[in-house]
């Protein structure tokens, strides 16, 4: 499987819409570190060799067990290549938390040896300060009573790429490129359908997004995945919340993912996840309510028209959602500059 990555000089800035100028001439420059083990440089190409084999996909795994209040290693490791997930005991609730995809801790030596999901730091900040992310919010209670804690990846391979260019994340320019391979991944319908399946292999009683991007944005990575969650038929409760990476120096706090009800969400509700909407708009559509229909938003709310309802479609409702209800769709991804990443069965790559 091979990914190109094509990057003429200078540096096309429709590859990578977000990076600023310098940016694009950094990770031009940088170009020159790529590891020959899993890239080959043309003179205005980049072909990265070796990452996206089905081998090389980091299992989702059942890293924690909560008892009576103490949080415990569960000290298995899959063997190479096992992609199985474990056995949850029927009378234990399992808490699943879903985190974008593998960096460089993931895996033992090199890409070929995946081992398991969330370990070095970011592991040890869900063993030390999931107590204090769960007293954000009521799971406290129930999960910290006995229950398991999981981990599942929405894209499996490396999106970071820090095989090839040996770069830690501390970088926005490296941060950036993750997050286009991650879209080019995520944007496969077979991708999502994937993950959906393994999450309900799971049977989750909760769900908490830490993708990367935070717990509310919505144009993010961790936004994709709260859109798509929101959206799917997963019969649990759902939350997000940021990356546990920054948990060391951000104290965690969990948000609960619903769709936007117009009927009842407050105007800050509102204004953090509606798109293209005014300040003064916002104020008129709580002035109106309650509404029957869309069509009676449309209608009654001065500011909001038909491409502004669309625009929102996935995010709001004018009733109390059910989560076991919630209709399960597809969610159409921004293409990426970069992919699409191979794989899978259908994915096409250069």
């Amino acid at each position: 499987m091979r990914l190109t990555i094509e990057m003429t000089w200078p540096v096309d800035a429709t590859l990578f819409p977000r990076l600023t100028q310098k940016e694009r001439e950094a990770l031009w420059d940088g170009r020159r570190e790529l590891a020959a083990e899993h890239a080959e440089c043309e003179a205005d190409r980049i072909h990265v060799v070796g990452l996206l084999g089905c081998g090389n996909r980091v299992p989702d795994k059942e890293r924690f067990r909560i008892h009576c209040g103490v949080c415990q290693c569960d000290g298995q490791r899959p063997e190479r290549g096992e992609r199985h997930l474990m056995v949850v005991p029927v009378d234990e609730p399992v808490l699943l938390i879903l985190l974008e995809s593998p960096h460089m801790d993931e895996y033992e030596c090199s890409v070929a040896n995946p081992v398991e999901p969330a370990r070095g730091k970011t592991g040890a900040n869900l063993r030390d300060k999931l107590r204090r992310l769960l007293e954000s919010s009521e799971l406290a209670e129930e999960v910290w009573c006995g229950s398991r804690v999981a981990i599942a990846i929405p894209v499996q391979f490396q999106a970071s790429l820090h095989a090839v260019h040996r770069k830690t994340l501390q970088s926005r320019v490296y941060r950036r490129l993750r997050d286009r391979v991650w879209e080019s991944n995520w944007s496969l319908p077979e991708v999502r359908e994937d993950f959906g399946d393994r999450i309900r292999q799971f049977g989750p009683t909760w769900i908490i997004n830490a993708c990367t991007g935070g717990a509310n944005g919505w144009g993010s990575v961790n936004g994709a995945v709260s859109e798509w969650l929101v959206e799917g038929d997963f019969g649990c409760s759902l939350y997000a919340t940021t990356h546990p990476a920054h948990w060391h120096w951000q104290p965690p706090e969990l948000s609960r993912l619903a769709k936007v009800n117009l009927n009842h969400a407050s105007r800050g509700k509102m204004q953090e996840v509606l798109i293209s909407l005014g300040g003064t708009t916002f104020g008129r559509l709580v002035e109106g309510r309650p509404y029957e229909s869309l069509e009676d938003v449309e209608r009654r709310v001065r500011g909001i028209n038909r491409s502004v309802l669309e625009g929102n479609a996935r995010k709001i409702c004018l009733e109390e959602p059910s989560m076991s209800g919630l209709p399960c769709s597809v969610l159409r991804c921004r293409s990426a500059s970069v992919g699409p990443i191979g794989g899978w069965p259908d994915a096409r790559t250069t």
